[in-house]
């Protein structure tokens, strides 16, 4: 070590000797300084703070994002299930008013009686030949769906049919309108069943959930116009 301090530093080590001293190697000796070690500094705590706000801003939207994906898809499938209930209820109909005034056996029963602009009453020769409420028509109306009443029920908001003098029977529920227009064979308004040639249904059919975006409920009006019998 003193030779190769020599070496690169002999003016020192001569000077220190004619000064009457020992030797002084302190300017030749430099800090320890540990493998790998640098001069740059971590983060700092203000550093830190701006990272994770700006982290929680993207984790806010990100979340938002899905959530609002997730309601867009449950309203989607609510859509779809009042189009499809609604439909289905005014097919039920639909089939029941086409039945009314079907009189093979010529009994001479009057198919059609208005009870009101919600209430219709239809009578029909389905079956009955066979067992009780099955086979041909029999010539009477006193089987099951011969005889019914189709009305709306605007308190609980369903569709209701009635089988002669039995209990009401649930036909479609979530139904906020029921509108039944009565024509003659002249397409004009009339009051009387025996003039009945046309019946106009129109129903409409509304969701349980709101609409995320509008706060609304979703409903789907559907109308028809069934001819009847003569």
């Amino acid at each position: 070590m003193i030779s190769e301090t020599l070496k690169s530093n002999p003016d020192i080590f001569l000077n220190d000797i004619s000064a009457g001293g020992a030797p002084n190697f302190t300017d030749t000796v430099k800090p320890f300084r540990k493998c790998g070690a640098t001069d740059e500094s971590g983060f700092s705590l203000v550093e830190l703070l701006i990272s994770a706000v700006i982290l929680l801003v993207i984790s806010q939207a990100v979340f938002g994002a899905l959530n609002r994906i997730q309601q867009t898809a449950s309203c989607q499938a609510e859509v779809q299930a009042v189009v499809d209930n609604t439909r289905n209820a005014l097919r039920l109909v639909e089939g029941c008013i086409r039945q009314a005034g079907n009189d093979p056996h010529q009994t001479g029963f009057e198919a059609i009686s208005i009870v009101s602009p919600t209430e219709v009453r239809i009578r029909s020769d389905i079956t009955g030949s066979g067992d009780r409420d099955k086979g041909d028509p029999d010539g009477d109306i006193n089987d099951s769906w011969e005889n019914i009443s189709i009305r709306y029920n605007s308190n609980k908001k369903r569709l209701e049919v009635i089988s002669r003098n039995g209990p009401a029977q649930i036909i479609a529920e979530n139904i906020t309108h029921l509108s039944l227009k009565y024509f003659d064979a002249d397409g004009n308004p009339t009051n009387s069943g025996s003039l009945v040639r046309k019946i106009t249904v129109n129903l409409t059919g509304t969701g349980l959930r709101k609409d995320p975006l509008t706060g609304k409920r979703f409903g789907v009006q559907l109308e028809s116009a069934i001819l009847i019998r003569t």
